[in-house]
């Protein structure tokens, strides 16, 4: 099965190559995935839901972790749930919660999960949508009273976020996208979802589109000028709290350029 074990292909998501390195760590710590080629391997990814509706990086991460694959000799193939789990993968990669995959069946080879994941503090708790502390103290007062007049929404809520966490905690290999992510998964997986063992962890940073690396100046000057300017880059949405950033901008003697697919 080590062969079969994704989290020793690449390095980093969206590189021409893979560094070689050792496997990586164990249940509990996050590590960087360390990259063996094979090119014998045969890899299935199973995108997130939706995942062509809108650009974003989450295209970006998907597309060129299959193109970095290929480019070292190894078989992919992108398919849904029902074709990572009829057909005989050493690796099935999973972007996104695998519950919709698991309850169909278990694939055959190895399963890596990708979670992007936001945790349980996140999900079901307080939007702080105001910059003082009066504003976070009156959403945090909202919240509680919200859930206590929905107090089955609320459990419902609760238990379809520790199915989610069962779910990841049923793969081989967890993949995320920086530390932070992975300590705040597996602190959740043990606070709500009983995990008792935890499987491996890895950081994989998100690979870049080239087209970032190209361009012209001239056309960026003439598109946000000459002055100093603060750059956020990322499809605007309450998650990524861009409303946060606008909001610190104000203190600050500068312009702020947001580049991103707004969602209608």
């Amino acid at each position: 099965s080590g062969r079969a074990l994704l989290a020793r292909l690449w390095r980093c998501r969206g590189e021409r190559g893979f560094r070689r390195g050792a496997p990586s760590g164990s249940g509990g710590k996050v590590t960087s995935a360390g990259a063996v080629a094979d090119s014998n391997l045969t890899v299935c990814i199973v995108p997130y839901h939706n995942t062509w509706l809108h650009q974003g990086g989450h295209r970006t991460q998907q597309l060129q972790t299959a193109r970095a694959l290929q480019e070292v000799g190894v078989r992919v193939v992108v398919g849904g749930p029902p074709t990572a789990v009829a057909g005989r993968f050493d690796v099935v990669h999973f972007f996104g919660d695998p519950a919709p995959l698991l309850e169909i069946g278990r694939p055959n080879g190895q399963l890596v999960v990708s979670p992007v994941y936001f945790p349980a503090s996140v999900q079901l708790g307080p939007v702080h949508a105001g910059s003082t502390r009066g504003d976070a103290a009156f959403q945090r007062a909202r919240h509680i009273l919200r859930c206590l007049r929905h107090l089955h929404e609320r459990r419902r809520a609760w238990h379809l976020h520790r199915e989610s966490l069962r779910s990841i905690a049923s793969a081989d290999k967890i993949i995320v996208n920086s530390q932070a992510e992975g300590d705040l998964l597996i602190d959740d997986l043990r606070r709500y979802a009983g995990a008792v063992t935890v499987p491996p962890v890895s950081t994989v940073y998100s690979g870049v589109d080239e087209v970032f690396f190209s361009g012209s100046s001239e056309r960026g000057r003439a598109l946000v000028g000459d002055d100093p300017f603060v750059l956020c880059v990322g499809r605007p949405e309450p998650r990524k709290n861009q409303i946060t950033l606008a909001r610190a901008m104000q203190a600050i003697d500068r312009r702020l350029v947001l580049i991103g697919e707004v969602l209608p």
